[in-house]
């Protein structure tokens, strides 16, 4: 198998694949890894004083990272 091009940007790790070789247990271990740091990041206290904790936690529960 040929080594996929990948790389750390400023906004997240990116990398160049066939989505059709990420199985779909890997995208939901991403989603969770992402939803976990996103928690931890100054950025949450904003979302939840704007929106209070609940819309917050609804918020971040439809919001995945998504193939393109």
């Amino acid at each position: 198998m040929a080594e996929v091009p990948t790389w750390l940007g400023d906004n997240g790790v990116h990398m160049i694949m066939p989505a059709d070789h990420l199985p779909p247990e890997a995208l939901e271990r991403l989603t969770e890894i992402w939803q976990e740091k996103l928690r931890n990041s100054p950025m949450w206290g904003q979302v939840v004083e704007r929106f209070g904790p609940e819309k917050a936690e609804e918020i971040l529960r439809n919001r995945r990272p998504e193939l393109r």
